[in-house]
């Protein structure tokens, strides 16, 4: 968030989630004079995530570790709510983002290339286009019809 606040002053960071390290993300919040531009949101139920979803300009998901993050999920729920994504490699559905020009997939670790692509999706003249792109991959590639025509497929080569 520093170096995206250099550029861009009155970003906002939102933060869902709970975890064994959340104390230690405050107290670099408070280290680095960012709490003006972070909250912190705790646990989302589910039924108000969409709502987050609609209300930021960009979903972040950072992964670092394909034990911890799979298919990335996540993605594509913010993918079908319109809002452009920014993830790493790891996350499954990582190519489909990067084919589709749904959001970035930056390398994990990398907080220069995300503060990068944090600024180049906030500066973009017509971010929305991202957003509706990841709308479109997910109604033609991840509905549960679409899921289920393609585990049938699979299902028939193995007969």
């Amino acid at each position: 968030v520093l170096i995206v606040k250099n550029t861009i002053p009155d970003i906002k960071l939102v933060i869902g989630g709970k975890g064994a390290l959340l104390d230690y993300y405050h107290e670099m919040v408070v280290d680095l004079g960012l709490t003006k531009n972070v909250e912190f949101h705790g646990f989302i139920p589910e039924e108000k995530i969409v709502e987050y979803y609609n209300m930021s300009n960009i979903f972040i998901l950072p992964s670092i570790s394909s034990l911890q993050e799979g298919f990335g999920i996540v993605v594509l729920e913010a993918m079908a709510c319109e809002t452009p994504v920014i993830s790493t490699e790891i996350v499954g559905v990582a190519a489909d983002v990067k084919k589709s020009n749904s959001g970035i997939i930056i390398p994990p670790k990398d907080t220069k290339q995300l503060a990068e692509a944090i600024i180049k999706i906030l500066n973009h003249k017509n971010p929305e286009i991202m957003g509706s792109n990841g709308r479109k991959l997910v109604k033609e590639k991840y509905t549960w019809s679409e899921i289920a025509i393609n585990t049938e497929k699979i299902y028939n080569k193995l007969i």
